[in-house]
């Protein structure tokens, strides 16, 4: 669910209904960066024995047919806009529970709306990576040094809060 939640905070607008309650109007909520490792970033269209048919019954309580309103609002690829963070996402080609799919539809949904955005597709590797290893395998270098840089692009820059 990480990776899903990553990519739909930085996608949702404050028309979602993700923002916190808070008493203060001056706390700024709105995401700066987005990395999503191998995230479900739509609902529709893919296999029922994909991570969609979990989220249905562990996530959603519901499937798309009962509540379309509700899956619309929670699939990342249906919140996006020009005005949405820079995201990196980063997937695997061996993944068997979220396919590489979701990257690409994203991606492509996000240059369509100019959306600063990097994809890497990591081959030879499935689901669960993290910065370091898959299983017993190391991850190459150059995706940590990806993430640092794309972070620097995007963040170093920023006014403290």
């Amino acid at each position: 669910a990480g990776g899903h939640l990553s990519a739909l905070l930085g996608v949702a607008g404050p028309d979602a209904g993700l923002e916190p309650e808070s008493s203060d109007e001056k706390i700024d909520t709105s995401i700066q960066a987005c990395v999503n490792f191998y995230g479900v970033t739509a609902f529709a269209g893919f296999s029922s024995k994909s991570a969609i048919s979990r989220y249905r019954r562990n996530v959603m309580g519901s499937t798309p047919t009962e509540k379309p309103e509700e899956w619309k609002r929670m699939s990342p690829i249906d919140q996006v806009d020009a005005k949405d963070a820079p995201m990196l996402q980063i997937y695997a080609s061996n993944d068997k529970l979220v396919s590489f799919k979701h990257a690409e539809i994203m991606k492509n949904k996000l240059d369509r709306h100019g959306v600063y955005n990097e994809y890497i597709l990591l081959d030879g590797f499935g689901h669960q990576f993290n910065l370091q290893r898959w299983f017993k395998m190391k991850l190459p270098k150059f995706v940590r040094q990806r993430v640092f840089a794309f972070y620097d692009r995007c963040l170093k820059n920023m006014k403290p809060l």
